[in-house]
């Protein structure tokens, strides 16, 4: 979901890591790496089945514990390695397929009441727990029921519209909300007619329910075990050789990763699992906390090594991780290893408030606009992290990065199809258009602008690129950067009117790139109480995304969410500046991976996966 200001989502969550991240691991200074499925190779036949292991690493993390890990509810990284292993532990109601679409997984089938607001799922009568025991519409009921009304639960943002969710989502945002009046939505808002039926209960209109449903967050756990151990039901996953969870793996072994112990976690293949069998038998993750590590300059292979260095040894079948500066790449330390990089589902946005004097007026916001380079602008991406290297981000007109389901990509308009670097010309005749119109002539005397930073410490080298060039090409504009420490739970008299966020996905529908930007009528989208006083939308947006929310066809509610992107761009409401970009790490003995955008590996792409003997 695409809030400015919720607790766990992407945008609070990208402002919290920004500190810490740094470049993912990309190529410096030399072309990108064919990968396995580019290639043209010989074919390689698989390893025997007592030989399909897998290994893979993660950085352990001072504020991810065992527990939060492999609970799909406290896990608040979703969009990398640790949500890899949550998706291949446990299964949802529907999961992604390789282009972002939701697909049916313990769902059989299921309708949706004319009305929209009841949706019905059969469930399938061969879905198993790891140790063998059958998958119902209780465990479902109890699974969701707890992300939505647990805090911290970092998916309960998503289900706004789900009936009488709202309470708990406003108790968990800590705005001093009231308690809700009922303790439970098992019986009000998730209903189980018997044990293979499940019913969702809407208040208001949700056309992405099937999207969100489909996210490791949403995943299914078996009640029983989470009630008879309570809080440290993950410490008991391994016991038994696996139980508790629903997934194409059970849990074999948990070596805990505390202080300064690495862990490792063992995955094998689950006998009862209700999908296709993964050819991978095995799958070792492990968890090894950072070391320190002098700066080397990028080469080609690449050699970046960050001030704290994950290890990654000559023994790793595969590296990915959404915390990507933590990983280093060193050729004497990764040998066998070639770098996939790839365009992550992260966007780097300047939004503009068409609500607050002076960007009332569409010719100054269209000015501001035009007059950025984007090219330049996305070198200095993630939003200004000095570490980054100028490959680390691709500049963009899109709002909502192309590759997500059937989602139509082209953009249309003056705006959305502007040169990538700018039109100086152009932005130059709408502000002096603006100055002798509103200003008398003269730009000292225009209203001030201003300007960043919502929750940050420093402006940061992105800010300062952007307010240099706009000061360079609009002569006397005034603009000034402001330090707005209101982030969360303060609100200030007046917050900065033009905003810089960062927006990646909280689950693989196109509304969730939109919503920040343009809302339902009567929807809160999780802006509660004051916790939005910058909430940034467009009025012609938010009808189109309206009339979507209330189309069943899906095609036709896919076109109205394109007009709405077209709408922000064109009014310069949302200045869409550099999609970033993600990397893994892969030898060359995994065949069969899979080249999309997913921020993890579907199930049913992971089922493909194999290791052969290439390269040995």
């Amino acid at each position: 979901m695409a809030r400015q200001a919720q607790y766990g989502g992407r945008w609070l969550t990208a402002l919290l890591m920004l500190a810490a991240l740094a470049a993912p691991l990309l190529l410096v200074g030399c072309a990108a790496p064919q990968w396995p499925w580019q290639q043209m190779r010989r074919a390689v036949g698989p390893l025997p089945d007592a030989q399909q292991i897998l290994r893979t690493a993660l950085a352990a993390r001072p504020d991810l514990n065992p527990a939060e890990a492999l609970d799909p509810i406290q896990l608040y990284y979703w969009d990398g390695g640790y949500a890899q292993v949550v998706s291949l532990l446990y299964s949802g109601l529907f999961t992604l397929d390789a282009h972002q679409r939701s697909i049916p997984a313990l769902v059989s089938d299921y309708s949706v009441s004319t009305d929209g607001l009841r949706y019905t799922f059969h469930l399938r009568p061969d879905a198993r727990f790891a140790e063998g025991t059958p998958l119902t519409a209780q465990d479902v009921a109890f699974s969701l029921n707890r992300m939505l009304t647990s805090c911290p639960s970092y998916g309960t943002f998503a289900f706004f519209d789900v009936k009488d969710a709202a309470p708990f989502i406003a108790q968990c945002a800590g705005d001093g909300a009231p308690a809700p009046t009922i303790r439970t939505l098992i019986g009000d808002a998730l209903l189980t007619p018997d044990p293979h039926t499940l019913v969702i209960l809407l208040a208001l209109l949700d056309a992405a329910l099937i999207s969100k449903l489909a996210m490791p967050y949403s995943a299914i756990v078996d009640q029983s075990v989470v009630t008879r151990y309570g809080a440290q039901w993950t410490a008991h996953l391994a016991d038994g050789g696996g139980q508790g969870t629903s997934g194409m793996y059970q849990l074999t072994s948990l070596q805990p990763w505390v202080n300064s112990a690495n862990g490792l976690l063992t995955l094998t293949r689950a006998p009862d699992y209700w999908g296709p069998r993964p050819r991978l038998r095995e799958v070792t993750v492990a968890v090894r906390h950072g070391v320190a590590s002098p700066t080397a300059t990028p080469t080609c292979p690449p050699s970046l090594t960050p001030q704290s260095a994950f290890p990654v040894t000559p023994t790793d079948d595969l590296v990915f991780d959404e915390w990507a500066s933590s990983v280093a790449v060193a050729p004497t330390v990764v040998r066998g290893l070639q770098a996939l990089t790839f365009p992550a589902l992260w966007v780097s946005d300047l939004t503009l408030n068409p609500r607050s004097a002076p960007l009332n007026d569409a010719r100054l916001r269209q000015a501001l606009a035009l007059a950025l380079d984007k090219t330049a602008l996305a070198k200095l991406a993630i939003w200004g992290i000095p570490e980054a290297p100028a490959s680390s981000a691709t500049a963009t007109d899109h709002i909502i990065p192309p590759g997500i389901g059937d989602y139509p990509a082209a953009l249309s308009g003056p705006l959305a199809n502007a040169p990538l670097t700018g039109d100086v010309a152009q932005a130059q005749a709408l502000w002096q258009s603006y100055v002798a119109d509103k200003c008398g002539g003269v730009a000292s005397h225009c209203p001030t602008i201003t300007a960043f930073n919502t929750g940050q410490i420093a402006t940061t080298p992105l800010e300062l690129a952007m307010l240099a060039r706009w000061r360079a090409t609009l002569p006397g504009i005034p603009i000034a950067p402001v330090e707005w420490t209101g982030f969360l739970t303060t609100v200030v008299p007046a917050p900065p009117q033009a905003s810089d966020t960062l927006l990646s996905q909280d689950y693989a529908d196109p509304q969730d790139w939109l919503l920040t930007f343009a809302i339902s009528p009567g929807a809160d989208n999780g802006c509660f109480s004051q916790r939005c006083p910058n909430w940034v939308h467009d009025p012609a947006a938010d009808a189109l995304v309206a009339r979507a929310e209330a189309t069943s066809d899906a095609m036709a509610r896919l076109a109205l969410y394109q007009q709405a992107e077209n709408t922000l761009i064109n009014d310069a409401v949302v200045i869409p500046i550099a999609q970033e970009r993600g990397s893994w790490l892969a030898t060359a003995a995994a065949a069969a991976l899979p080249a999309d955008p997913a921020p993890w590996i579907a199930p049913a792409a992971w089922a493909r996966i194999y290791l052969t003997n290439a390269g040995n």
